[in-house]
């Protein structure tokens, strides 16, 4: 029990690494959270500095999402406790402690923690996401269907499993980073 607590702050820890604020303060371009859209994430360092810083601060996050899960698993971690650690990284991630709560919205995080943790549930959010774009023909709204459709499945599929409360409760916290976005454009 005590491996899988630490193993969970480490990963809060690891998802407190915002690549994107990071990235422009490195670059001299003061605090991402105070422009363009205001979140520290991929889609807005691309806005702010180029396709480069977006495919960077992507493929980083999505990498910084994957570390606690292979940690974990290295570590002999069951099921349960890697949940945990994959909904930990997320978490990090959207409330970093050391950004004053403040850090971006856990897509890119997610999808490096679930494609270790879980990696059929990529295929549910996919699934979702088409569907959802098909109907908007929005990004922002398809993202939040492809989580509740990523969420759903898993319960669907894992019946009340702990697999299926840690996904669950992951795809809520991604949904719940996006809410003030898709209330705006709504």
């Amino acid at each position: 029990m005590r491996i899988g607590l630490f193993a969970v702050a480490g990963a809060y820890l690891v998802g407190c690494f915002s690549t994107a604020y990071y990235l422009l303060r490195l670059l001299g371009r003061g605090d991402i959270r105070e422009q363009g859209s205001g979140t520290a994430g991929a889609r807005n360092a691309g806005r702010l500095v180029g396709p480069g810083a977006f495919a960077a601060v992507l493929a980083l996050d999505v990498v910084k999402g994957m570390l606690p899960v292979a940690a974990g698993r290295g570590l002999g971690l069951d099921d349960g406790w890697l949940g945990a650690v994959a909904f930990a990284v997320v978490l990090g991630h959207v409330v970093p402690i050391q950004l004053a709560f403040r850090g971006g919205k856990g897509v890119a995080t997610s999808l490096g923690a679930l494609a270790l943790y879980q990696p059929r549930v990529l295929l549910a959010l996919a699934a979702g996401f088409a569907v959802g774009y098909a109907v908007t023909r929005r990004s922002k709204p398809a993202g939040a269907v492809a989580y509740a459709v990523a969420a759903v499945w898993t319960f669907w599929v894992r019946g009340g499993s702990v697999v299926a409360l840690w996904i669950g409760l992951a795809s809520a916290l991604v949904f719940a980073a996006h809410l003030p976005d898709l209330r705006k454009h709504s």
